[in-house]
């Protein structure tokens, strides 16, 4: 499944209708993990989004299998043990 780029119609939504319409997910499933396409797709508008003085700051690596639990496992070793410098400017670390 991929994301179009395209808009479905020419129709346009008032903000009231895009307030109305929008929603937010909490909860995924952590064993499911989300299609490459899918994610893809998503990440490929996310870079479309505007940025701050158009300054384009982020770096993003998607990591998954074992990879993705080294890097849990690491990072909540360094957090575990003191040395947590790195995430005191971040208020949630999603792993």
């Amino acid at each position: 499944m991929t994301i179009s780029l395209e808009p479905k119609s020419p129709t346009l939504m008032t903000l009231g209708e895009a307030v109305v319409a929008r929603h937010t997910t909490r909860q995924f499933l952590p064993d499911k993990p989300v299609p490459k396409d899918i994610l893809h797709s998503a990440l490929k508008l996310a870079s479309l989004a505007p940025s701050n003085s158009n300054i384009q700051p982020w770096r993003l690596y998607v990591l998954s299998g074992p990879a993705a639990d080294r890097l849990k496992k690491a990072l909540v070793a360094e957090v575990s043990s003191g040395a947590d410098s790195f995430a005191r400017g971040f208020q949630t670390l999603q792993l």
